[in-house]
């Protein structure tokens, strides 16, 4: 108790900046990795690598969590290899070789005004950011699967040999929008593109209700990230870790 109750010295002070400012660079690198597709190096670079935190790592999205890092895998790498090669089956004048996975598609990620706290200990953190990206699948024809994505974006980072990974990270889609289309003209029992949220999703180890837009940022007060001295399981960004909204309110 009395290490939660101390006054960081100046240096200490100076070092969590430092920390908020590489787990800045740690969420934005999994974006810019994400959108160039290069998803087996955000693994071994960005996620945790130790056997006890890869079993209890999570990824989160509406519909579920993936959880395990062996699972995460299977969805994240593996899972969108095999859209991307159903995309570029497409075009038959082009090699079917990884080197050309991505050929006539366009993806953006990004992560935008985060908001961090670092735990009192120094050995854990937690993030909150903004997703506005972009999904664009091209076709032989000319045509394309086209949409503006939006997502909040929460994480729980934990420090490996002095190095802050990704441990749970929790995708909640706010909206997919298709590109040209009035906001007005879609389906108004689903105008965030529900469809479209559980085709990205896919279909995780942990079905739930992890959340749901219709019910516009109702979670946002109690995930977001407060002062904390050590983890604590019940308020991670996980299936466990689900607000009381969701628990009691919302969903029975």
């Amino acid at each position: 108790m009395a290490d939660a109750n101390r006054t960081l010295t100046q240096e200490e002070q100076v070092w969590r900046l430092w920390d908020k400012e590489e787990i800045k660079d740690l969420l934005n690198r999994f974006a810019y990795y994400t959108a160039n597709n290069d998803r087996r190096r955000a693994i071994t670079e960005l996620w945790v690598a130790g056997d006890e935190n890869r079993s209890t790592a999570s990824l989160g999205y509406n519909n579920g969590y993936y959880t395990g890092l062996d699972n995460i895998i299977a969805h994240y790498v593996v899972d969108a290899e095999a859209r991307g090669f159903e995309a570029l089956s497409a075009y038959s004048g082009v090699a079917q070789t990884e080197d050309n996975l991505g050929y006539g598609c366009s993806f953006v990620h990004t992560m935008n005004t985060p908001y961090i706290e670092v735990a009192g200990n120094g050995r854990t953190a937690k993030y909150i950011g903004y997703d506005c990206g972009l999904s664009c699948i091209g076709s032989p024809d000319g045509s394309s699967d086209s949409n503006f994505t939006f997502a909040k974006v929460y994480a729980d980072l934990i420090q490996e040999d002095g190095v802050w990974k990704i441990w749970h990270l929790l995708i909640a889609y706010d909206h997919i929008i298709p590109a040209g289309i009035s906001y007005g003209d879609l389906d108004p029992e689903a105008p965030w593109g529900a469809d479209s949220v559980e085709r990205a999703c896919g279909d995780p180890t942990v079905r739930d209700v992890a959340y749901d837009a219709l019910y516009g940022w109702v979670d946002v007060w109690e995930r977001l990230p407060r002062p904390y001295y050590s983890f604590d399981n019940a308020k991670a960004y996980t299936a466990d870790g689900k607000p009381a909204c969701y628990k009691i309110g919302l969903y029975k």
